[in-house]
């Protein structure tokens, strides 16, 4: 027979939850661009924006690609810091980013201003957006109860 989970041992789960969550992305998010570069060589309407120094309306000059990167900066690092940070900034912070992550695919999916195509580039923005959302759920969902050994120091 089983013994219940303990409150400590629901927190360790749920700190490795969100740590598999933000892996989850990760790989969605460098699959989804490695797709998304093979789209740009295979569309010369794609490569003419990016020659104009854009795209999508988005100018890719020094402080776009910046951004992105220190974006992405905050992804990885949501790997790391939701198995250490103490239990209520865990919280407040994977709320806080996920819902940031969301909004940036979700602006990323309809910049256009119309419905996305349905291609491999979309599927994987929406399951990025999926789980993401399943961040924001699951830390808003949790009490945070501390966990010895865990990063609580």
């Amino acid at each position: 027979m089983k013994a219940a989970p303990t409150q400590a041992g629901n927190a360790l789960d749920t700190r490795l939850t969100l740590a598999f969550l933000w892996t989850w992305a990760l790989f969605n998010y460098v699959y989804g661009d490695i797709l998304h570069i093979f789209m740009i060589f295979m569309s010369p309407a794609i490569q003419r924006q990016l020659e104009g120094g854009a795209l999508g309306g988005i100018p890719l000059d020094g402080n776009t690609t910046l951004a992105m990167a220190a974006g992405m900066q905050l992804a990885i690092a949501m790997v790391f810091l939701a198995w250490k940070l103490p239990p209520r900034i865990n919280r407040m912070a994977n709320i806080a980013v996920g819902i940031l992550f969301t909004l940036i695919m979700g602006a990323v999916l309809f910049a256009s201003g119309s419905l996305p195509p349905l291609n491999g580039y979309t599927l994987y923005a929406v399951i990025e957006m999926a789980i993401t959302l399943s961040i924001v759920l699951i830390a808003w969902r949790w009490r945070g109860e501390r966990v010895e050994g865990a990063g609580n120091s």
